[in-house]
């Protein structure tokens, strides 16, 4: 029973020197994450209330009128074409690959901590930031907003069409075989 007692209380100091060197890390480094987080859950249209789609027109947006949640296909279409936002590909390197959203960062929504320090190295945190799947049923992108989110990004929205409605309007795509 002695050595039960040690073992265990051994392994409660190396438990509490982790912690604290984790602590004591996060507390140095430039972009460090907040141990308290104060944020909601990215919801979009869809995924929302209860399924019901937007039926918003049409609209011509900034990048300073990113609406939270939900974007459409044409949103995200004329802030591709405007250059003012990070648009964020939530699915596997294997679908990206074969096509995306031409300028797309690369970030499978459950990869998040071995894509991170790259991603935070590109994307500041105040960036204008666009979250896109396969389509309005896949919810990799609202989940990776979450994430987002919850690591201090404040202005994160989410393209419920996805690929499916951004191949389906004609849009340019790139893809790692043709390099366009």
């Amino acid at each position: 029973m002695k050595h039960f007692v040690k073992d265990l209380a051994g392994g409660v100091v190396v438990i509490a020197a982790a912690v604290v060197i984790g602590v004591l890390h996060n507390a140095v480094r430039g972009q460090s994450i907040p141990l308290i987080q104060k944020v909601d859950v990215v919801r979009t249209a869809n995924h929302g209330n209860g399924g019901e789609e937007e039926t918003s027109g049409t609209a011509v947006v900034t990048a300073a009128e990113l609406p939270e949640g939900a974007v459409t296909v044409d949103q995200v279409k004329a802030l591709f074409d405007g250059g003012a936002v990070h648009i964020i590909d939530a699915r596997a390197p294997e679908a990206f690959a074969e096509g995306h959203i031409p300028g797309a960062i690369n970030v499978p929504y459950d990869r998040l901590p071995e894509y991170y320090e790259e991603f935070a190295a590109t994307v500041p945190t105040d960036a204008k930031i666009i979250c896109y799947c396969w389509s309005p049923t896949c919810d990799f992108s609202d989940q990776l907003a979450t994430e987002l989110k919850i690591m201090g990004y404040t202005d994160v929205a989410v393209f419920t069409g996805g690929w499916e409605d951004w191949q389906e309007a004609g849009h340019p795509v790139e893809s790692a075989a043709t390099g366009n």
